[in-house]
């Protein structure tokens, strides 16, 4: 499927342009320019093919054929050989992070994989359904500097400015927030009281007390504590602070900092300022040191009263706990850059020592948040599946396939994935550290259709954009880290050719067909499969396919001999385009039109198309800042081809 570029730019500016020639003005297509014009510096490896409107049906009775044997049903075997078009690497998932063996020690694209991305391809060309890959969750926020949610984050959490002093010196200070100690008892989790229920009537609920880094530069002599303990400190405080052109104080990061907890003694003066810290013991107050996960900019310390037993305990419900535990495995990868990832966690039954939490209960969607920081994440008010509007047939392409769970019965898959074994030399690459931060559906200006203003998962009728896909590289494209790595790549060279095989049993000459296409798919599309594909690893050709099936008539005669060809050799070679045909005319019959128009499709041979690759500046991840400032969505995908031509 060739692109037209002269298509695209026709169908993307002919409208407006014709118009405006007959002197109207055309305001969809003019905002549609400007669109353009402001996402122009948007970038990111990966964009989103839309759902199909409508899925096509398949009936009941072709889910229900593992026990026939029919002529008219298919059983056999592809073959077929990937090469990789770039580097490709799928971890083990040891801690030596070597390339995956299979049982005889030689590496292999594992037949999981080789299957998910095959089902990939055939749930968008068989335009079908994705309710049972959508986890039906709600996700957390947390809007510090801004965004679409800020006042609502600031509400909940009553960020205010608060005058703390006779000359009315403001503090920045979260008034719902308080803090206390979280442990596991008896199978559930509680939150202790601490012994100070607040600090004072000007800040709200809060009980815990602030100490900047800042200050402690300012008068390092009076806080040993710190110089014994340096490592508690997101700065070398040693060296000061400093203003930037935007007046920021700018400090010299600590590489060796690492959040944590830490009892201490400490003193307090003015109600709210601490004056000394020290280890236990020492001054006339006890408690713990709160040094949270690290973030640029952040200079703030917490310091949180001990615990107070006596006092009535808050009951966390299962669903709050739910919400926090998947919270935390979507952002479980980003957290290893850090040492004690424990930190981060829920502590466990065995642990007697309840762990220092911040929490907050809000009226207004009746539920308790809690977390590790003040600055807590709070939940959207729709789950993630509420943005999901295709109109979804109960079984479809993809379903008799593959198979499905319907309600409480179940329909068996019509295909096995064997694992796809290196067959030609084979050429390691040197190990590289890297720094995967794979996108997340929290970042709703690409995850969410936008129309007018932003849409987040607190608006009503929110719509998902659709399925994502990575986009193919000229070449492996590593940036120069600031941080160190998170994952190392140990990848095979470009050229390692996999083979391996797919069997099937009991489909329709159009299964096989569309089953026949996932593998294909178009001249010079390429495909991507492992990590680090944001980087250009994993792009994948697949070639020589060969598709066998049984001549049941040649297998089951048994009045020829035993020693027969027939008998022995029931297999019968099959034109892999001739299958192709018969999917694409049964689909567009049911569907009404010709299914190579289908939006989601020509999209999807877009992004695999290996001619028309996107320069590099077009599809490089963004700076995290810059990402997370944005107010702009992610480009559509024919307007970063374009730009590209």
């Amino acid at each position: 499927m060739d692109i037209d570029i002269e298509a695209l730019t026709y169908k993307m500016n002919s409208g407006g342009e014709r118009m405006e020639r007959k002197g109207y003005k055309n305001s969809r297509n003019s905002n549609k320019q400007k669109n353009r014009k402001n996402t122009a510096g948007i970038t990111a490896p990966y964009n989103f093919i839309p759902f199909c409107e409508e899925t096509i049906p398949v009936g009941q009775d072709q889910m229900e054929v593992h026990g026939d044997m029919r002529e008219d049903l298919l059983t056999g075997e592809i073959s077929y050989i990937m090469t990789a078009e770039t580097p490709v690497f799928v971890d083990d998932g040891t801690d030596a992070h070597d390339f995956v063996r299979n049982a005889w020690g030689d590496y292999a694209l594992p037949g999981s994989t080789v299957r998910g991305l095959i089902r990939n391809n055939v749930q968008i060309l068989g335009l079908s359904g994705y309710e049972d890959d959508i986890d039906n969750y709600s996700l957390m926020y947390r809007n510090v500097a801004g965004g679409a949610e800020k006042k609502r984050y600031d509400r909940i959490l009553g960020s205010d400015q608060v005058p703390i002093t006779a000359d009315k010196k403001k503090m920045s200070v979260l008034l719902n927030v308080r803090a206390g100690y979280i442990a596991k008892r008896d199978g559930k989790y509680v939150i202790y009281s601490t012994t100070v229920d607040k600090i004072s009537d000007k800040l709200g609920k809060m009980n815990y007390y602030v100490l900047s880094e800042r200050t402690i530069a300012k008068d390092l002599e009076n806080f040993p504590y710190f110089q014994e303990h340096p490592e508690y400190l997101q700065h070398d405080v040693s060296k000061g602070f400093s203003k930037n052109e935007k007046n920021q104080y700018i400090g010299v990061k600590n590489q060796g900092y690492q959040p944590g907890y830490y009892k201490v003694s400490y003193q307090v003066k003015d109600l709210n300022k601490i004056a000394a810290v020290a280890e236990p013991g020492i001054l006339e107050r006890e408690g713990y040191l709160v040094c949270t996960g690290y973030m640029s900019q952040k200079k703030a310390l917490y310091i949180v009263p001990e615990i107070d037993e006596n006092k009535p305990k808050i009951a966390i419900h299962e669903d709050d706990e739910k919400a926090f535990r998947v919270d935390f495995k979507k952002k479980e990868n980003t957290l290893k850059r850090f040492k004690n990832v424990s930190f981060f966690k829920l502590p466990e039954e065995e642990e007697k020592k309840p762990k220092p939490v911040f929490y907050i209960y809000n009226e207004e969607d009746s539920r308790l948040y809690f977390g590790f920081t003040p600055h807590l994440r709070l939940l959207y008010k729709h789950t993630v599946k509420e943005g999901y509007r295709q109109q979804t047939s109960r079984f479809d392409y993809a379903k008799s396939i593959f198979g499905t769970i319907d309600g409480k019965s179940g329909y068996k898959s019509k295909v096995s994935f064997s694992d796809a074994v290196v067959c030609t030399t084979v050429q390691p690459r040197g190990a590289k550290e890297v720094v995967l931060e794979e996108p997340k559906p929290t970042s709703y200006l690409d995850y969410l259709k936008q129309n007018d203003g932003p849409a987040t998962y607190n608006t009503d009728g929110f719509e998902l954009r659709g399925v994502k896909q990575y986009w193919l590289h000229k070449k492996i494209d590593i940036p120069e880290f600031s941080r160190k790595g998170n994952a190392v790549i140990r990848a095979l060279a470009k050229g390692t050719g996999f083979k391996g095989f797919i069997r099937f049993q009991n489909l329709t000459k159009a299964e096989l067909g569309l089953l026949a296409w996932g593998l294909r798919l178009e001249e010079d599309s390429w495909m991507n499969v492992g990590k680090a594909k944001s980087y250009g690893y994993g792009a994948i050709s697949v070639s020589d396919i060969n598709v066998k099936t049984i001549d049941i008539k040649k297998a089951y005669d048994m009045g020829n001999p035993v020693s027969s060809d027939s008998f022995m050799d029931p297999f019968k070679e099959q034109d892999i385009d001739c299958f192709i045909e018969v999917y694409k005319r049964e689909a567009s019959e049911k569907l009404g039109s010709q299914i190579d128009e289908t939006e989601s499709i020509k999209k999807f041979f877009i992004m695999k198309n290996s001619k028309h690759i996107p320069d590099k500046d077009k599809i490089e991840p963004m700076v995290l800042k810059e990402y997370q400032s944005r107010k702009q969505p992610l480009p559509e995908i024919e307007q970063i081809v374009l730009h590209s031509e």
